[in-house]
């Protein structure tokens, strides 16, 4: 049946009866929805969208299959090892993400994203290079000169688009580069790059069994599937570990010895390359489980608030039945207000997605001035998005037109008829409302609690770099590789720099580092069963002065340049560790044995010569800090990777130049990456800030819109009741009495909602507190979280108290014939 203009007239005469409530409920609902949409949106763009590249759907990565599900890349003499048995791929290339490297441009230096890639990275390519050409087979040739091809983007910010780039010579890393060509906007295939160099030969066609580690690309051939290719990638995987056996050393990482045991693989589209972690699946899940939670609770509110407002328009409804009106058509009359309260809200709810989408491309384009998204990240309104929206929308009807006026319609219009009051309803209906009065609370606490504790761990992470005063500081990191190949040129290197940068009159103080990993230790006079009964540890190598990072002296001494490899070892150790090892005595005098393979000896005695505040560290663990680090002299410990922290009163682009003018200065071959600590600090804190804004914002947004609906829930609840409390006024009980049960009936189902709540949140709250290892991580959102629940019960009891005592100085007749 469809509706006449007189209906649709009707409709619009009822939204206009009460804006402010229609108002109301289109923001209610745009809100949640909008929220969902843009969460599912963000999560497609990130992770599932097609690529826009000729034969999107076939480009494909190769990954082994590392630690729950995760890609990892895979060592190259491996995969060279069955490279030539793939048939289910082709136009098959590896490319690596090199250390991030610096191009000079006359007195600038632009830290740089380079990939070493195979010439044939570029047949993905939609069109040509812009200006110049593509990289080329006789470019891999080891007479061949350095060249490289540059992206748009990185043209224009080093370049100024300047065409005569292309031809001219670069500084890449300080080795001299010809630049020959540059790609069209927008392509930075594989993954987002600045520069594409050639792969050298030592990870296209190994020829030692090496801890170099590639990633590949290609395409599925014409008519196979994902799934045939990964079963082929698995079992080549499979048969390549038994024929290299996995084989562990303590000088390996946890990554390396992850990448020396992978025994399976697959293929995966670049997008969903990182959703093979069940880490990531388990952010994405929870994060569209919150948007879901939200997108019903406001569906629930929009729909009592509908429901409260189409029983008021019982005795209406009922007369009209009564006067032979097609229920049928009763039906459809009482839902054009929600469908049009429903339809406005999804369209005002796309209109946000769009908004939200675009000032997230703005937010990263202004975050990510010198890095950038992945090519296929741009955020916008999709097909994808349209059709979700289409699907919340039909569901939404259902929730908040459908159902209320189905309820309605089907009444006992009789028993109105005949006594005036909606008595026929009543028992049932309140029941029904007062248990949408627990699942509406128990939703927005579980929202409430979930947002909260989350904001404060993610504010937890950035207490690392609270502690140390960032302005000014720089760290000038460089690999020596194979330029710098023996322990005492290296050691001679780093002095030298050490002293060059000392001597500058705009440094402040230098503090030479190099980083060793996590090592077994052996105590002093204490025997171990084995190798895993020894308590390990992160170990520093630092020469100089270590208050830059926060680390000061507590008891004995602290390491300087007379420690040598001629004198006595020693090590400084932080008082988490000293605590740990020695526990009620000093450190300082003890001595440690450490096994540091690749040194001169691979087991040496250090002995404790001084012990100094703890600093937090990097720590795979995001939910709790590392304190524990032993502290070794750069004179006695041989290190390929040497960092000079300095702290600097030149302004940043000097402070760089300097660094790397003294780094050049001293070996053209070296490669090095300069790091600013406060602009680290700065984005840092930005990420950390705009992430705790959004959880807070959502949680503050999901909090209103469900008092909101609390509200309507309770109020129409008690108004079901109405004909109730009226039959036990005229009994004789007393006001005060009807109002402390009914309130106290409302108090449990606010503290039932709750309690359903704490058991979905409880296994949440453990795991986080049990990964956190007495970290405090979960204790302010827990405190905010109690303070946003207890408001809540609060305003539960308030909404439930108002009607009630509206309701009592009404004389009891008026009551038990209400409509």
């Amino acid at each position: 049946m469809i509706l006449s203009r007189s209906d649709i007239k009707y409709t619009f005469r009822q939204l206009f009866k009460n804006p402010g409530f229609a108002l109301l409920s289109v923001i209610v609902l745009a809100g949640g929805l909008g929220i969902s949409l843009f969460t599912l949106s963000f999560i497609y763009t990130m992770s599932y969208k097609p690529l826009e590249l000729p034969d999107g759907e076939r480009i494909i990565e190769i990954c082994g299959e590392g630690q729950f599900g995760a890609c990892v890349p895979l060592k190259a003499y491996e995969f060279a090892s069955f490279r030539a048995e793939i048939e289910t791929l082709e136009n098959i290339g590896v490319y690596s993400m090199a250390a991030r490297a610096h191009v000079r441009s006359e007195d600038a230096f632009f830290e740089t994203a380079v990939a070493e890639t195979e010439v044939n990275m570029f047949q993905f390519a939609e069109s040509g290079p812009i200006l110049g050409r593509v990289l080329q087979d006789s470019d891999v040739d080891a007479s061949a000169e350095p060249v490289a091809v540059l992206s748009y983007d990185f043209w224009q910010l080093a370049f100024s688009g300047d065409p005569s780039i292309v031809g001219s010579h670069i500084e890449i890393s300080g080795i001299p580069t010809l630049a020959i060509g540059v790609m069209p906007e927008g392509f930075t295939f594989p993954r987002w790059t600045d520069v594409w160099i050639p792969a050298p030969r030592s990870i296209t066609d190994p020829a030692r069994n090496d801890m170099d580690f590639i990633s590949i690309y290609g395409y599925l051939k014409p008519g196979v599937s994902h799934y045939e290719a990964s079963q082929e990638i698995a079992n080549l995987m499979s048969r390549m570990r038994s024929q290299f056996p996995f084989e562990d050393s303590p000088q390996y990482s946890t990554f390396q010895r992850t990448l020396n045991s992978v025994d399976s693989g697959f293929v995966t589209s670049l997008p969903t390359k990182h959703m093979h972690n069940i880490g990531n699946q388990l952010v994405f899940s929870i994060t569209t489980l919150l948007s879901l939670m939200l997108f019903l609770l406001a569906c629930i509110n929009v729909g009592t608030l509908l429901l409260a407002r189409t029983n008021e328009r019982l005795k209406d409804v009922s007369i009209r039945v009564a006067l032979g009106a097609p229920r049928r058509r009763l039906l459809l009359q009482t839902m054009g207000e929600s469908i049009v309260i429903a339809l406005l809200g999804t369209i005002l709810a796309i209109l946000l997605t769009g908004l939200f989408l675009e000032f997230l491309n703005i937010f990263l384009d202004t975050l990510l001035t010198e890095e950038g998204l992945e090519f296929w990240m741009d955020f916008k309104i999709e097909g994808v998005t349209l059709l979700l929206a289409f699907l919340f929308a039909f569901f939404t009807i259902l929730i908040t037109s459908a159902w209320p006026s189905w309820r309605l319609i089907n009444g006992d219009f009789n028993a109105v008829m005949r006594d005036g009051t909606r008595g026929a309803q009543g028992l049932r209906a309140s029941r029904f409302s007062r248990s949408l009065v627990v699942v509406a609370v128990t939703l927005i606490s579980v929202l409430v609690y979930t947002f909260t504790v989350f904001g404060t761990v993610i504010y937890s992470l950035g207490g690392s770099f609270r502690l140390v005063e960032p302005n000014g500081i720089y760290s000038l990191e460089i690999t020596t590789g194979d330029q710098i190949s023996s322990p005492a040129e290296r050691l001679q290197f780093a002095r030298t720099l050490q002293n060059k940068l000392e001597q500058h009159p705009d440094t402040i103080s230098v503090l030479m580092a190099g980083v060793a990993g996590n090592y077994p230790l052996a105590l002093e006079g204490q025997n171990y069963f084995n190798e895993q009964d020894k308590p390990n540890s992160p170990v520093q190598v630092v020469d100089g002065d270590v208050s830059v990072m926060a680390v000061n002296l507590l008891e004995g001494r602290l390491l300087d340049s007379s420690d040598t490899s001629t004198s006595t070892s020693v090590a400084m150790v932080s008082r988490s560790l000293a605590e740990r090892l020695w526990p009620n005595q000093s450190a300082v005098g003890e001595a440690v044995q450490i096994d540091i393979p690749g040194q001169q000896s691979s087991n040496r005695t250090f002995r404790i010569v001084g012990m100094v505040s703890d600093s937090p560290i990097d720590s795979d663990d995001l939910f709790k800090r590392q304190y524990d680090m032993i502290y070794l002299p750069l004179g006695q410990f041989d290190s390929p990777y040497i960092a000079a922290i300095v702290r600097s009163r030149a302004a940043e682009q000097d402070a760089v130049k300097t660094l790397a003018d003294t780094a050049l200065g001293l070996h053209s071959g070296i490669t090095f990456n300069i790091l600013s600590w406060l602009e680290n600090r700065q984005m840092t804190g930005f990420v950390i800030n705009a992430a705790i804004v959004i959880f807070m914002s959502l949680g503050v947004f999901a909090f209103l819109i469900s008092i909101a609906g609390i509200f309507g829930l309770t109020k129409n609840s008690i108004l079901l009741r109405t004909q109730e409390i009226g039959t036990r006024r005229a009994l004789g009980a007393p006001d005060s009495a009807i109002g402390r049960s009914l309130t106290m009936q409302g108090a449990k189902q606010a503290l039932l909602g709750m309690f359903i709540a704490f058991l979905i949140c409880a296994p949440v709250a453990y795991l986080i507190g049990s990964l956190s290892e007495g970290e405090n991580n979960i204790i302010p959102g827990t405190i905010i979280s109690i303070f946003a629940l207890s408001f809540l019960f609060v305003a539960v009891v308030l909404a439930i108290y108002s009607p009630i005592r509206k309701l009592l100085r009404k004389e009891p007749s008026d009551l038990l014939r209400h409509v």
